[in-house]
């Protein structure tokens, strides 16, 4: 195997969860995600696996206005630090692991579990542990719970790792899939300093450990951070188990209300310049269908199985495949990319 496994780290930071709990979904929720995959497979068998579920983070980040924080690829299991805008947390990681349960259906096996269990998620107090959980997140595939490294041979591999987002928030890299501002944020003062403050922690955990980290983990199955953060998430979850209403928490089969299709039409017509009867026309050429497809998907609260009935695209799968397409482009062409943030600060003033 080219990477090390880590079953034994995510046992230890989720071993008080006996049960799956409720998870608590808010807007502005900031989560530490931890997905394993099923004992004997792996995961990311080749490096291209890896690769993929890459892009799966990005591409569908996009989708559902995700920030992503930090990230790291193991041998069997993978590791998140993100935000939850829109309180989608269960549609984001669905999204992921059904597309990657896809992959690995062509490549390698074609029956039985992907996933041990469902992924993991606790609340993180984003203003005392974020720097931490993004640094815990980074160190993850050094650790290895059947042997040990020395700590000049583990910050080695800190820095040659490639599957994760570190060598991009340390400076290392010019480029990555994540948003670290508001994680080098935590390093404080001077601005260019931090970079190399959040190099140094890593460092630092990878040669000392993570059992620091660990203990404050599992001290909750819910969430993280300070003693009163973790009591209120806590209590809110407690109601939400109780049947009882709790401002601003999403319940679980409670459909979302979004803005209505119709204005939602006007709205990328009047942008784009164009009749709304050209949204239910086929042209292979058009970014028309793909950039509707997207915001209906987004803002109208549509199933993609309704989208494709709305715009007779014909199926959920060729709706997905619009979204891709637009969310592609959009990092190629500045023009559109420009449209489509029009419309988004539209969107959000509904």
């Amino acid at each position: 195997m080219w990477i090390f496994r880590l079953e034994f780290w995510i046992s230890r930071l989720s071993a008080s969860a006996m049960a799956r709990p409720y998870r608590l979904k808010f807007e502005n929720a900031c989560y530490l995600v931890t997905l394993q995959g099923v004992d004997g497979l792996g995961l990311f068998v080749e490096k291209q696996d890896a690769a993929h579920f890459e892009e799966l983070l990005e591409l569908i980040a996009s989708k559902h206005q995700i920030l992503l924080h930090a990230y790291a690829l193991a041998d069997n299991a993978a590791a998140l630090v993100l935000e939850t805008p829109r309180a989608n947390l269960s549609l984001y990681l669905q999204g992921i692991q059904t597309a990657f349960a896809r992959h690995i259906r062509q490549h390698y096996v074609q029956s039985g579990p992907i996933m041990k269990d469902r992924y993991r998620a606790k609340v993180l107090e984003k203003a005392t542990v974020l720097a931490e959980a993004c640094e815990w997140v980074h160190a993850f595939p050094v650790h290895d719970g059947s042997s040990s490294l020395t700590p000049v041979a583990s910050i080695k591999r800190l820095k040659s790792y490639p599957f994760s987002s570190y060598l991009f928030t340390s400076g290392e890299k010019d480029a990555g899939i994540t948003q670290p501002d508001q994680l080098l944020r935590s390093y404080g003062s001077p601005a260019k300093k931090r970079p190399q403050a959040h190099q140094k922690a890593c460092e630092d955990l990878v040669s000392k450990g993570a059992d620091d980290w660990v203990k404050k983990a599992k001290q909750s199955p819910i969430a993280i951070g300070s003693p009163e953060f973790i009591q209120e998430m806590e209590d809110k979850h407690k109601a939400v188990l109780a049947g009882k209403r709790v401002k601003g928490i999403r319940q679980y089969g409670k459909k979302v209300q979004g803005i209505s299709r119709n204005k939602i039409v006007d709205e990328v017509a009047k942008v784009f310049k164009v009749n709304k009867q050209d949204f239910f026309i086929q042209r292979h050429d058009s970014i028309l269908r793909p950039v509707l497809s997207n915001y209906l998907y987004q803002y109208a609260a549509m199933t993609q199985q309704e989208i494709a009935a709305f715009l007779g695209l014909g199926s959920a799968a060729a709706v997905s495949l619009q979204i891709k397409r637009v969310l592609i482009l959009r990092g190629k062409e500045a023009e559109l990319d420009k449209k489509c943030r029009s419309l988004e600060k539209r969107f959000a003033r509904f």
